[in-house]
């Protein structure tokens, strides 16, 4: 990990505010757990507009080491869904880590080899984080299930499925790109399944609904993949919220435009990578 006591190097990294004050932050986080310093940190420091810096990638195995040690189970809350939306943005292959240290041309290679293998080994502390907030999860609301299942998904590298429900939070809409012809598509939850419109039904509501090809009840325990992990977690953190919407979200739609018969949920991954 890059040291506390060694302002020097804090102050190299790329930062959305100064990078110089997150030592002193993250003193005060590990001994309040204050949810204002966390939110603070995140928010004024290390993300913004789905970007990641390098006081990201450095101040990570310090929230976790901060996480390895605490009982506050609000705070430690907090924490896992605040960086489930932050790490969203990677990937499996590591490269976007890579590129952020090496973007700014500001840090040599032992620095970067050090940032790197100190955010990787935290990761998997992070993992462990949502294995012990499990417990937690199920007596909360559904927003806070959703939030914590994206959160887990990131855990689990599940990257795309992060974004998922990073970007869709509210569970009311979604939306695909028709594969044949480009053409976009508002996927509205209505009554517990989602329906297809061509326009934007906020601004136009008189137009023709259009139904999906659910996948049937019995397909969905055999799904493999990204699709299976969906599938098992949602039902097993009781997200009623989601529950009903899995058949047409793991089905197929119709293009109204040019017929193109299509994986609804890959279609819907493709708006948010």
């Amino acid at each position: 990990m890059l040291p506390l006591e060694n302002p020097n190097a804090w102050n190299k990294l790329n930062c959305l505010g100064k990078a110089e004050a997150l030592p002193k932050l993250l003193l005060q986080l590990k001994e309040g757990e204050e949810n204002e310093v966390l939110e603070e940190i995140c928010w004024e420091y290390i993300y913004h507009q789905n970007t990641l810096y390098q006081s990201t990638v450095a101040i990570f195995p310090h929230l976790m080491e901060i996480a390895k040690y605490s009982q506050n189970e609000a705070f430690l809350l907090d924490l896992f869904l605040n960086l489930g939306i932050i790490l969203a943005e990677l990937d499996t292959e590591g490269l976007y880590l890579k590129a952020i240290l090496q973007e700014q041309n500001n840090l040599d290679q032992t620095t970067q080899e050090l940032l790197y293998r100190a955010f990787v080994s935290a990761f998997e502390e992070f993992a462990h984080l949502g294995e012990r907030l499990q417990k937690h999860i199920y007596a909360r609301d559904e927003e806070t299930k959703r939030y914590f299942f994206m959160a887990y998904a990131v855990a689990n590298k599940f990257y795309e499925l992060g974004r998922v429900w990073n970007t869709y939070t509210e569970n009311t809409e979604y939306r695909s790109i028709c594969p044949g012809c480009s053409a976009e598509h508002y996927l509205w939850n209505e009554s517990d399944k989602l329906v297809l419109y061509i326009q934007d039904p906020v601004t136009n509501k008189a137009q023709q609904t259009f139904d999906l090809l659910p996948l049937e009840q019995q397909a969905l325990a055999s799904q493999a993949g990204e699709k299976g992990w969906l599938y098992e977690h949602i039902v097993k953190f009781k997200i009623n919220s989601l529950l009903p919407l899995v058949p047409s979200l793991l089905g197929r739609a119709i293009c109204p435009g040019c017929g193109k018969n299509y994986d609804v949920f890959a279609s819907v991954i493709n708006t948010v990578v």
